[in-house]
């Protein structure tokens, strides 16, 4: 138990506070990244100063990943994929197989990585989720 004197709300009257409380709180001191590091473990013991009266507690802190990373195409060189090809390919000729990935994807089930051209309509795309 600990008494407290507050002279200037209680007219200087002493009191015996029954429940006595400290907290600590704990804050990030760093950079997150779940695709770095997911998951931190540690211990967090209180103590009155005796060392024979000290409690411990484990925690375990989770880093929920967020979308933010852009996805990477493996094949372009400076953003750019060139391709030369026969001016007789029929229709539906595969010219090149494009790969795509995205470090949030590591960590996130059902991520997707979707492809699309953005102009022209002699082209087209297929994609497929390797997992």
């Amino acid at each position: 138990m600990a008494i407290i004197k507050d002279s200037l709300l209680n007219n200087g009257i002493n009191y015996v506070c029954k429940y006595y409380f400290t907290a600590g709180t704990i804050h990030v001191g760093g950079d997150l990244n779940t695709e770095d590091v997911a998951q931190y473990s540690f211990q967090v013991c209180a103590s009155d100063g005796n060392t024979s009266h000290t409690v411990c507690a484990n925690v375990s802190i989770d880093v929920i990943d967020v979308n933010d990373n852009k996805p990477r195409i493996l094949d372009a060189v400076n953003g750019e994929i060139s391709i030369h090809v026969y001016e007789n390919n029929k229709k539906g000729t595969s010219l090149i197989n494009i790969t795509a990935t995205d470090d949030d994807c590591r960590t996130k089930e059902g991520c997707e990585i979707s492809f699309r051209l953005l102009t022209g309509n002699l082209f087209y795309i297929l994609y497929f989720m390797y997992c």
